[in-house]
């Protein structure tokens, strides 16, 4: 089988499985009585990823008790082609972004289509709206199909920066309505809607849409990068209360909600369970207001980006960071309620720099 062959197949079993985010519901991921995953990056002090670490080399304390490994697995990033291309997954979030920035945004976005299909990488683009997660571009779309979409796009509005580039690089598509339906998904995605909800509604939208991804990537093996482009995320930790508060873009004020707390966590669950690392770019808002953001971000192994340069550069410092990493299994302790359980990984080579999430809800299975 030759490398070409190789690299075509990975491309149809990632399209096949992201397919399905608009067909499944949210994954089986672990349940509450199940052993939980918390991902860990381990670097040396210069910032070089540390590989071939086992159980051995950790330890892991949940709030002052010890904890035990079930097993600590080292997951490596997605990536296909002789280049060995990493698979970014791009995610607008139109209920939690800004109005006032969508429209640059999404331009972006398409551009960044653009390169890809001139570059011939892979690239994946979804939208969070009021009816959940939605394709817009799927891995697996001939690049002929997407560069002939988008130039009839140019077409009716300029947006491209190289469009001479892609219009030697067309050809005829084959299948028409194959064309006509990722031209269509496109021109929606293009022109947008205002989506406006309350912050709860928000937050759960936001949560059943980060449910059904999770479920529908958990069959492709390896870590997955997530830029999730969006404004806030309206939550925040409330030790005392062993809940999470819902906040409104940095408003101390918030109000705790244990329901939601557990489909938090569930959410976060379920991501880690899929090897989905969740790089929020936050498009807007003060520094105060991206609490929510850092707290998934870490949660699950990525990292809170700030709206400071082209997209495409984000992308890539996004794939960088999405090097090797670690996911430490364990057995939390049973709790009779909700309660929020503060977490420490330790490495035994004291050299060396390990980040991982703080802390989790733990709570009793249902009945």
């Amino acid at each position: 089988m030759t490398r070409a062959h190789c690299f075509w197949i990975v491309l149809v079993v990632l399209a096949c499985v992201f397919e399905a985010l608009g067909q499944a519901p949210g994954g089986n991921g672990p349940t509450p009585s199940q052993v939980v995953s918390i991902p860990v990056t381990v670097t040396t002090r210069s910032g070089a990823p540390v590989t071939g670490l086992n159980a051995a080399s950790f330890s892991l304390s949940a709030g002052s008790e010890n904890q035990a490994l079930e097993s600590a697995r080292e997951i490596a990033p997605v990536t296909v082609g002789p280049r060995k291309d990493k698979v970014p997954f791009i995610v607008l979030d139109a209920v939690g972004s800004p109005s006032s920035v969508q429209g640059e945004i999404r331009k972006e976005c398409l551009q960044v289509l653009a390169d890809a299909a001139a570059n011939g990488t892979p690239i994946s683009l979804s939208q969070i709206d009021h009816d959940g997660l939605h394709v817009i571009h799927e891995i697996g779309t001939p690049a002929s199909i997407l560069i002939s979409a988008l130039l009839q796009l140019d077409n009716e509005d300029h947006f491209l920066n190289h469009r001479d580039h892609l219009t030697a690089m067309q050809t005829a598509p084959e299948d028409k309505s194959l064309l006509a339906a990722e031209t269509d998904r496109l021109r929606r995605f293009r022109r947008g809607t205002i989506e406006h909800a309350n912050m709860m509604r928000t937050l759960l939208i936001q949560l059943e849409a980060f449910q059904k991804m999770a479920g529908a990537l958990q069959r492709a093996q390896g870590r997955k990068t997530v830029i999730w482009l969006t404004g806030y995320f309206p939550i925040e930790v409330n030790e005392v209360e062993n809940s999470i508060n819902i906040d409104s873009y940095g408003i101390e004020s918030g109000f705790h909600v244990k329901s939601a707390s557990v489909d938090y966590q569930m959410t976060v669950n379920q991501l880690n369970y899929a090897h989905i690392s969740i790089f929020p770019v936050q498009l807007a808002g003060e520094m105060h207001t991206h609490i929510g953001l850092w707290r998934i971000a870490q949660s699950t192994g990525g990292e809170v980006i700030s709206y400071s340069k082209a997209l495409e550069e984000l992308i890539k410092y996004a794939e960088d960071r999405s090097t090797s990493y670690y996911l430490l299994a364990f057995q939390p302790k049973v709790t009779t309620g909700l309660k929020w359980t503060k977490l420490k990984v330790q490495l035994n080579d004291q050299s060396l720099k390990v980040t991982s999430a703080n802390g989790l809800f733990v709570f009793p299975p249902p009945k």
